[in-house]
């Protein structure tokens, strides 16, 4: 028998019902001892500001904390400058039109780190599914296509196939913050879900 391989693609477009956010503080001082202090007093003003937006204990959680020496480099001589601390924290936020109040909120209390907004689907499996099936079916529909086009029998059903994973599937779109007069506008956008697939088969 011959065999016929074809590629199939399938997208399934969604709602975002979960906001993933870094922030956190980064403060320097010349006392580790000191500026340890004032990052966690104002790591704690910055929980609290999360936390009567009725944020759960388990949607916080530290992302990194590192304290490093910073140098100054003159005329070649490195000089201590000072020490600094940053604690991240990574943020679970499940009402999506608060996004932007919680943002200025934390600001507001302490927060002089925002360094990224993805908005994702707390349980992605049934998109994907949908992406795969459409993945197959547009497979079988190029592989109907050229054996139509040949005037050959294709033999169903395929004796390969293959999901092909890439590191950016599925793909969750990040997004900007955009700045008014009054606060932080968030505009979350739709999540693009992607499926390839390779299918072979033999046909007559």
């Amino acid at each position: 028998m011959n065999e016929l391989t074809v590629f199939g693609m399938g997208r399934v477009s969604a709602t975002p019902n979960l906001a993933k956010i870094i922030l956190g503080v980064q403060n320097v001082g010349d006392s580790v001892e000191a500026i340890q202090a004032e990052n966690a007093n104002l790591l704690l003003n910055v929980m609290n500001a999360l936390k009567s937006f009725q944020i759960k204990d388990e949607d916080i959680r530290t992302s990194e904390y590192q304290i490093i020496p910073v140098y100054d480099f003159i005329d070649g001589n490195q000089q201590f400058k000072h020490y600094q601390i940053t604690h991240l924290l990574d943020v679970n936020i499940r009402d999506l039109d608060e996004t932007g109040e919680i943002i200025d909120a934390a600001v507001r209390s302490g927060a002089n780190q925002v360094l990224s907004i993805e908005f994702t689907l707390e349980d992605v499996s049934e998109i994907e599914e949908q992406a795969l099936v459409k993945a197959l079916n547009d497979a079988k529909r190029k592989a109907q296509v050229i054996v139509n086009t040949l005037d050959v029998e294709l033999d169903v059903p395929p004796i390969y196939v293959k999901e092909i994973k890439e590191g950016s599937q599925p793909f969750f779109q990040r997004t900007m913050l955009f700045e008014n007069s009054s606060a932080t506008s968030i505009q979350p956008g739709k999540l693009i879900i992607t499926s390839q697939v390779e299918v072979m088969y033999h046909y007559l």
